[in-house]
C-alpha cells in the first residue's frame, strides 16, 4: 500500500516505466497460444467450457472474440480497448446495445478501433447530464464514489485508468448541469424582471389616463458559459 500520494505517484511512474519497457517484448504481443491461455483461464474462473469460447452471446465466447480481434497488439493496446469496454459498461452503453439487439461482433469490431478520448468523454457526459435531470444530485454522488474508488485503487497499485476516466465523465457532466442551472436561473430572472416592467408599464397608463407610456421593455443579454463540447 501506498500511504502518501507522493508515494503513490513515484510507484506509478515505476510501473508505467516497466510496462513501457516491457510492452516492445514478443512475449507481450497477443498471439494464438496467448489467447488459448487466457480463455482456458477465464474458463476456470467462471465455471464455463470450451463450447462457451466459440460463443459470442456468453462472457468467455465475447472475452475469445476481443482477444481474436486484437490478435498482434500489444498488452498496453488491448488494456486501452479494455478500458474502452469497461466505460461503455459502466455507462449502461453495452446494455443499451443488447436492448436493441444490435450485433455483439459488429459492436466489438466498431469499438476496438476506438480510443477514451474528449469526443467519447463528452458523450457519455451527455448521458449522465440526463440522468441527472431524472435524478437531481445523482451526479455528486457518482462523483464523490469514483474519487472514494480511485483513491482506493491508487494506495492498492491497481490500473488507475478505468477509475480516473469516469471521474473525468462525471467531472464533465456535473459542470455542465452547473451551466444548465445558470442558464436556467438567467431565464428566470429575465422573465421576472419583463414581467415587472410590463406590470409597472400597466400601472403607469392607470394613473394617467389617455396618455401613452414611452419606451419598451427590453431583453438583456445574457453571457452563458462555453457551449456544450
Amino acid at each position: 500500500y501506498c500511504y502518501t500520494k507522493a508515494e503513490a505517484r513515484r510507484d506509478a511512474a515505476r510501473v508505467a516505466l516497466m510496462n513501457s519497457t516491457f510492452n516492445e517484448l514478443p512475449c507481450r504481443r497477443i498471439t494464438p497460444e496467448f489467447i488459448a491461455c487466457s480463455v482456458e483461464e477465464a474458463i476456470s474462473t467462471t465455471s464455463g467450457n470450451m463450447q462457451d469460447a466459440s460463443d459470442p452471446g456468453t462472457s468467455v465466447g465475447a472475452y475469445h472474440l476481443m482477444l481474436q480481434a486484437n490478435i498482434g497488439k500489444t498488452m498496453l493496446e488491448f488494456q486501452e480497448i479494455m478500458t474502452v469496454f469497461q466505460l461503455l459498461h459502466w455507462n449502461g452503453t453495452l446494455k443499451a446495445f443488447r436492448e436493441r439487439k444490435c450485433n455483439r461482433q459488429d459492436v466489438i469490431g466498431y469499438y476496438s478501433q476506438q480510443q477514451v478520448d474528449s469526443c467519447m468523454r463528452s458523450y457519455m457526459a451527455l448521458d449522465w447530464l440526463q440522468r441527472e435531470q431524472q435524478r437531481p444530485g445523482l451526479l455528486s454522488h457518482e462523483l464523490q464514489l469514483a474519487l472514494r474508488e480511485l483513491a482506493e485503487a491508487r494506495q492498492a497499485g491497481r490500473e488507475l485508468r478505468f477509475y480516473k476516466e469516469k471521474k473525468e465523465v462525471l467531472s464533465l457532466a456535473l459542470s455542465q448541469a452547473g451551466e444548465e442551472q445558470l442558464e436556467g436561473y438567467c431565464e428566470e430572472e429575465v422573465t421576472l424582471e419583463g414581467r415587472r416592467g410590463q406590470a409597472g408599464v400597466s400601472e403607469a397608463r392607470r394613473q394617467m389616463p389617455g396618455q401613452e407610456c414611452g419606451g419598451s421593455v427590453g431583453t438583456l443579454p445574457i453571457l452563458l458559459p462555453g457551449e456544450w463540447e
